[in-house]
């Protein structure tokens, strides 16, 4: 199981990343700090879960959420 982080607090991302490796299933964690990072990984790269901040500088989670719902990606 791959995960991606998108956050814009980097002491954040490294909290919930430090966390996701203790699960044993979880191979690899990676992490972006604005939506638009996180929509070119995606667009590149096969995850099974991302976890979004809401308030992002730009576009924010749910707005991110959005835009890849509309691009028929649907990872939880």
């Amino acid at each position: 199981m791959k995960a991606i982080i998108a956050d814009d607090h980097s002491i954040v991302r490294e909290g919930l990343k430090n966390i996701l490796t203790k699960i044993k299933n979880l191979s690899e964690v990676d992490e972006v700090s604005t939506g638009d990072e996180l929509i070119k990984k995606i667009e590149n790269e096969k995850y099974d879960l991302a976890i979004l901040d809401i308030s992002m500088p730009g576009k924010g989670g749910m707005a991110t959420l959005s835009e890849l719902r509309q691009k028929g990606h649907t990872l939880p």
